[in-house]
């Protein structure tokens, strides 16, 4: 990691029930790693929506292409 540069690191892991629980990590210049941000949500899409949103607040790219549903970078 590049002094001064955020970062970001996600997963979407399937858990029980068929559910899927999606991770952001992410780490602002001047601060330290936040908080990880989790969610279980009912669906691979929903969670990919959810990455997307919050990297998007962040001032990221979007993590995920959601017409193809493939990752672009993680």
């Amino acid at each position: 990691m590049t002094e001064g540069t955020a970062e970001a690191e996600y997963e979407i892991k399937q858990i029980a029930g068929g559910r899927f629980r999606a991770t952001l990590h992410s780490y602002q210049p001047h601060r330290r790693w936040l908080a990880p941000q989790v969610r279980e949500c009912s669906s691979e899409k929903e969670a990919m929506i959810w990455i997307n949103s919050l990297l998007t607040l962040r001032g990221f790219e979007p993590a995920y292409d959601l017409e193809t549903s493939a990752s672009e970078t993680g």
